[in-house]
Parts: C-alpha cells; sequence; structure tokens
C-alpha cells in the first residue's frame, strides 16, 4: 500500500507458531497476511507515516523466485524447503510485484523470530545488503526520488530500493504487525500461481505501461486476493473499474484476511461445499481443510527505523451483513482456540470433520465419488499426524 499517503494496539508479546513439522507435512501452501500501517522515526524518510489501511502480501512455500530472469518472476520449486515472499509496492513502476526468498526474510528480516527486542542498525544494513546480493530488486525501476538520484541497476540504487522496501516489502515485523493465514495447495496450484503472478508483471516490464498503484482501483490486496482466485482457493475482487463499480470491490488488507480466514479456517465444511467445488474438481483439493491455520505476529520493538508502539490497521463494512462491522482485531479471540493455530489439534478437528462428512456419502453408496475419495485421503492424512 502507499508508504505515504483507527487503531489496533500492539498487545501481543509472543509469537503464535503454527508448528514446525507444518514445512513436512504440507511441502506447498499460501498464506496470505495482513500489515498494520508503518511510521518511520524522524531518522528515516523525515519521520513518514503509512496509510491506516496498512499493507497485504503473500507468502508461496514451493514457489522460487526464478533467478534466470532479469526482472521478478517466480517458478516452482526445484527443492522442497523453499518459498518465497510476493509484495506490491505503490512505488513500482515497471512492475507490479517483488519476489523475495525465504519466509524469514519475508517476515523477520533474519532477526529471531522470537525475539521481539528492537533490532539493530546492523541487522537493517544487512538486510539491504541480503536483498542486493538476492537480486530482489534486479531490474526494479521505482517511482521515488530518494532511489532515482542513483544509477538505475547500480548497487547504489538496489541497495537503496531496499532500503525504502524494508517494512513493506520484506523485513515486514522490523516495523508492522502482521495477521496471516494459510492453506495447503498442491503443486499444480503453484505452477498455475506462477503463471498468473508472471503475467501481472510481463503487462509492465515487457511494455510501456507505469504501474499506477490506488487504494480504489488496484492495491495490494486486489493483487493478492486475485493471486489466489487463480488457483480458486479464494473468491476474486474486480480491480480498474468506473468509479461506481470499484466502490463495492475496495480491497482492505484487514478484509481480506478476515475474508480468506473464514474461507480456509473458519468456516464448517459441507459435503455442498465440495460438490460446488472448483478447486477440487480441477486440482483435487479444496482451500478449507486440514492445515488451514491463523496466526498473529507481533511488530519488533521501536527501534531505530520505525515506531511500532501505536501502529494502526483499519477495515472497512463487509457485505456480509452478520460480518458487517468485524474487525482483524476482533478476529483474535479465535487465535485463543488450538485447532486454529497448533497443526496437531487442527488434525483432532478435521479427523472428527471428515469421518463425519465420509460416513454420510457412505450412506448414500457414494463411495465412487470425487468427493469421497478426496476425504479419504484427507482423513488419511489428518490421522497420521496423530500417530
Amino acid at each position: 500500500m502507499n508508504k505515504f499517503v483507527f487503531t489496533i494496539p500492539l498487545l501481543v508479546l509472543s509469537v503464535q507458531a503454527y508448528s514446525k513439522d507444518y514445512d513436512e507435512v504440507f511441502p506447498e501452501y499460501f498464506e496470505y497476511c495482513a500489515a498494520s500501517q508503518v511510521k518511520y522515526t524522524k531518522t528515516y524518510f523525515e519521520g513518514s507515516v503509512g496509510g491506516p489501511g496498512g499493507h497485504g502480501f503473500l507468502y508461496v512455500h514451493g514457489l522460487c523466485k526464478d533467478n534466470s530472469k532479469g526482472y521478478p518472476q517466480v517458478k516452482p520449486c526445484e527443492e522442497e524447503g523453499s518459498g518465497v515472499g510476493i509484495s506490491l509496492d505503490s512505488d513500482y513502476a515497471n512492475v507490479k510485484w517483488i519476489a523475495v526468498p525465504g519466509r524469514d526474510l519475508m517476515m523477520n528480516g533474519n532477526h529471531s523470530p522470537e525475539d521481539i527486542n528492537p533490532v539493530s542498525l546492523e541487522e537493517i544494513e544487512n538486510v539491504k545488503l541480503k536483498a542486493y546480493e538476492l537480486e530482489i530488486f534486479k531490474g526494479v525501476e521505482l517511482k521515488a526520488e530518494d532511489i532515482a538520484k542513483y544509477k538505475f541497476g547500480s548497487k547504489q540504487y538496489e541497495m537503496a530500493a531496499a532500503e525504502w522496501s524494508i517494512g513493506t516489502d520484506l523485513a515486514l515485523r522490523f516495523g508492522r504487525e502482521l495477521r496471516c493465514t494459510r492453506t495447503p495447495i498442491s503443486k499444480s496450484q503453484v505452477s498455475d500461481l506462477a503463471n498468473y503472478l508472471n503475467a501481472e508483471n510481463d503487462k509492465y516490464y515487457k511494455t510501456e505501461a507505469v504501474y499506477e498503484w490506488s487504494f480504489v482501483y488496484n492495491n495490494c490486496s486486489h493483487l493478492t486476493l486475485n493471486a489466489g482466485a487463480s488457483i480458486g482457493i479464494n473468491q476474486s475482487i474486480k480491480a480498474d473499474q468506473s468509479f461506481l463499480k470499484q466502490l463495492t470491490n475496495i480491497a482492505v488488507p484487514a478484509n481480506a484476511y478476515m475474508s480468506v480466514s473464514d474461507q480456509w479456517t473458519l468456516k464448517k465444511l459441507k459435503l455442498r461445499h465440495l460438490r460446488k467445488s472448483d478447486s477440487l474438481k480441477k486440482y483435487s483439493t479444496h482451500p478449507n481443510q486440514f492445515g488451514s491455520l491463523m496466526q498473529k505476529l507481533p511488530a519488533f520493538k521501536t527501534n531505530h527505523m520505525f515506531l511500532t508502539d501505536d501502529i494502526k490497521g483499519i477495515s472497512i463494512p463487509r457485505k456480509n451483513i452478520l460480518k458487517m462491522f468485524k474487525t482483524a482485531k476482533g478476529y483474535d479471540k479465535y487465535l485463543d482456540k488450538k485447532e486454529n493455530t497448533d497443526l496437531e489439534e487442527n488434525a483432532k478437528k478435521w479427523v472428527k470433520i471428515y469421518q463425519k462428512l465420509i460416513k454420510k456419502l457412505e450412506k448414500k453408496g457414494d463411495q465412487e465419488s470425487i468427493e469421497y475419495s478426496y476425504l479419504s485421503k484427507q482423513l488419511e492424512k489428518s490421522l497420521s499426524i496423530l500417530k
């Protein structure tokens, strides 16, 4: 979201971990995160304050940065255990998003995730150097005057771009509080997601078009939600429409977090959901499933670069009248239920759900259906965690 354009207080002082074994069980998964606004110290960018809408971004395990390209592109990982963060920024000109290798660099800037004490100046400089070494900003033009004063493509340019992007596009917890929801996906979904994301950057890099960020028409959550929609795991949200039509399709990070949490983690799965599921027909998977978990990550304490004592993240009224005025902060109550945050407890919940749905299909004699095959495999996977 826009770096320069009410209140979610920073209360959580501990990290709610998914599970150390999660990546082994699910080598491919899609994670959406809503980040609070950002506030700089006077030392950086004249103490600017980001928009209260905050920021939305992705981390996709099983998707990797394509280093053979001279600009941000991604591809399915050749080896298990890797992933990439995807973040859109209003300051990008010739691309829409960048790719940040590794969840730790994306979220924590390689600072210990359990340690919320302030990051050091050395750590800030190390993130800039790491971004340069990984060629995160190779081929990326930024609109900001602070960057344009350096020669495009030079080390100074890319290091300045990295500093500009800390807290928004990498090392987000240096300056922001995060709320995330993830769901497992398949290898074929990873491949299709790569095609979708690459095409979004090609619209600008391979033409003379300049990406124009707009809170109303085209922002970070439009990209992330539509990336999920491209592989059938959430609803799409239209962008770049007429003003009146766009007013009903404004994408706000906090709202997106609540929406995907509802669809992936909190919804009670019914047989009718499976029968209507395009993702089940196309990919043999469904986003409301075992392994769909939520997490909240506090910002690291106020440091040389960021003020994190009072950072905001607004939401807007939702279309669903029963959930119209709920907020991302209000969804923190779901984090108190281990079945939504811990893999083993989540498995226990899903074993019961899968067994119940399988019995219903057996009573109907539907053992040959795609739904029965899917539920049986999911039940087996859920039970394997509990052995």
